[in-house]
């Protein structure tokens, strides 16, 4: 539990930015790239971090007065890590430890860090990138987004790279602190009519999926909504009831509460 809190603690803000309902890929991958660099680095000092976490458990067991001790370890072991070594602390830095950190290592590189290589390409059509870019380099983007997205993106690539151009000449002569540096800024001055392409290319950087909690928002709220005592909610009723309960914020909620004084009248008499 202590190795937990110590990881977790770190995960907190990234936990936290995934529930929002507008999450990018962009913030996202740089939030998940500094929690890895800063979990490699407590990898890296294993033996010195893992060293101040086990104190605390100590302490924490002769509170209860409980000993931390290793496992009978048995020559058929098949449920658990069977490391023979001589000390507890050892033995749980070997088997819990490390083990926890690559784990959660490896998930933030497969959840996050894969789609590296896609961002770094569709981020070329923002015009703060793009304009620094030779007309080699967004050829190349530009192939690499239709090998991508061959169905989404289907026309001659000779069009769409002229497109591309023509999309960055219009921002070469603009200020610095005018250039769009978003998928968002760049959307909202990208004319779909004269950059078709240039705007579906925005739109798919724009709607990366990232993965949030808006869906595990709808389950919890349904295990209030609908119980056992209330199985016969109608899907119409039960809908409406989950939407006000996810939306409780809305000023639609607190304008259909009761005044606190009419709740606390009827508090009283269903006692």
């Amino acid at each position: 539990m202590v190795v937990i809190q110590e990881i977790f603690s770190m995960a907190h803000p990234l936990s936290i930015y995934l529930q929002k309902v507008n999450v990018d890929l962009a913030s996202t991958m740089e939030t998940a790239n500094n929690l890895s660099t800063l979990i490699k680095e407590m990898r890296s000092n294993v033996e010195s971090k893992f060293h101040d976490l086990f104190s605390t458990a100590e302490h924490l067991a002769k509170e209860i007065g409980e000993d931390i001790k290793i496992p009978r370890v048995t020559h058929f072991q098949q449920h658990r890590a069977n490391y023979e070594l001589t000390s507890a602390e050892n033995y749980y830095r070997v088997s819990v430890f490390i083990p926890f950190i690559d784990h959660f290592i490896s998930q933030l590189e497969i959840r996050f860090t894969k789609h590296k290589n896609t961002l770094s390409i569709i981020q070329n059509f923002i015009p703060n990138k793009l304009i620094k870019l030779s007309e080699n380099e967004i050829e190349t983007s530009t192939e690499v987004m239709t090998k991508q997205w061959p169905v989404v993106i289907s026309s001659c690539d000779n069009i769409v790279i002229k497109e591309v151009l023509l999309w960055k000449q219009r921002w070469i002569a603009a200020a610095e602190d005018k250039l769009p540096c978003t998928f968002i800024d760049a959307i909202n001055c990208c004319d779909e009519l004269l950059f078709p392409k240039v705007y579906q290319y925005l739109k798919i950087g724009a709607t990366l999926p990232v993965t949030v909690a808006s869906v595990e928002r709808s389950f919890s709220t349904l295990k209030r909504l609908k119980s056992y005592l209330r199985n016969s909610t109608g899907e119409n009723r039960l809908n409406g009831l989950a939407h006000l309960s996810v939306t409780s914020s809305n000023m639609l909620i607190k304008k259909l509460k009761p005044p606190p004084k009419f709740r606390s009248k009827y508090a009283t008499v269903s006692r």
